[in-house]
């Protein structure tokens, strides 16, 4: 007779059905177990948590609300969160991105002109 696990497991919240669609949607995946999806949800849930947690702590003074940018600051603060950076970045003013474009074109220029600078250099010796 097999024994149960004296252990309870804790429900979920994210939908099951939607952790098990996303798990077959890789190629290298064959079976999935019940375990393994409910492993995933409560990891992600913890993930989540562990992620609102520490957004929270960005503002002290802030005790009912999340707001965007902690989670973004959270994010680009954490190293072991940096996979994130691309999901959740950190917001930024048109203003400055424009300028942090024109910087990127001015450099790229520069270096252009520096590389046909050597190529004049060399042909000329």
């Amino acid at each position: 007779m097999a024994e149960k696990s004296a252990t309870k497991s804790k429900p979920v919240v994210l939908p099951m059905a939607r952790i098990k669609t996303i798990m077959r949607s890789s190629a290298e995946i064959t079976n999935i177990g019940q375990e393994s999806v409910y492993l995933v949800a409560r990891a992600t849930e913890l993930f989540i948590q562990h992620l609102a947690t520490e957004a929270f702590k960005q503002d002290p003074e802030t005790t009912d609300t999340l707001a965007y940018g902690d989670l973004a600051e959270v994010v680009n603060d954490a190293d072991n969160l940096q996979f994130l950076a691309d999901v959740i970045p950190k917001k930024i003013v048109v203003r400055d991105y424009l300028r942090m474009v024109r910087q990127q074109e001015e450099e790229k220029e520069k270096a252009k002109q520096q590389s046909l600078q050597e190529e004049r250099e060399d042909t000329d010796s």
